[in-house]
């Protein structure tokens, strides 16, 4: 890896891979088209995420934006943000966790460069909590 560039083209290409989309413009020639992929495939990963956690457990859109990296255990994911602010478990599927697993990967080499202070799991490309109106807007499209 190169001083002030970023991810090498190969990382770039592997975390490309992870996701099963294919980009024809690599290798890049700069920091600015290297982040721009990558926020790319990060929310790619965390649309598929989102449906397949939405989905798959039944989870309001509220529980899943306020949801935190430790909330998620090997068999269940624990919702601290419930109605009436009741905690309740949820169980994974095997794919919901396949699919966790790819967008985590993304997430912390994301975060790696690019640090937020805030801790939810999911975050925008500015690194902040997502919001109602944002996942509306990815359910859209």
């Amino acid at each position: 890896m190169t001083a002030g560039t970023g991810f090498a083209d190969t990382n770039m290409l592997w975390l490309v891979r992870q996701q099963d989309i294919e980009f024809y413009t690599l290798p890049f020639a700069g920091f600015r088209e290297r982040k721009g992929v990558f926020l790319c495939v990060w929310r790619i990963s965390a649309m598929n995420f989102c449906i397949m956690l939405l989905f798959d457990t039944g989870m309001r859109c509220s529980e899943m934006i306020l949801m935190e990296p430790e909330d998620i255990k090997p068999d269940y994911i624990l919702v601290k943000h419930g109605k009436g602010s009741k905690e309740r478990v949820v169980q994974k599927s095997p794919a919901l966790s396949k699919q966790l697993m790819k967008y985590r990967t993304l997430r912390d080499a994301y975060l790696k460069e690019y640090p937020s202070r805030h801790k939810n799991l999911f975050l925008s490309k500015n690194g902040k909590p997502l919001t109602d109106e944002a996942v509306a807007r990815m359910l859209k499209h």
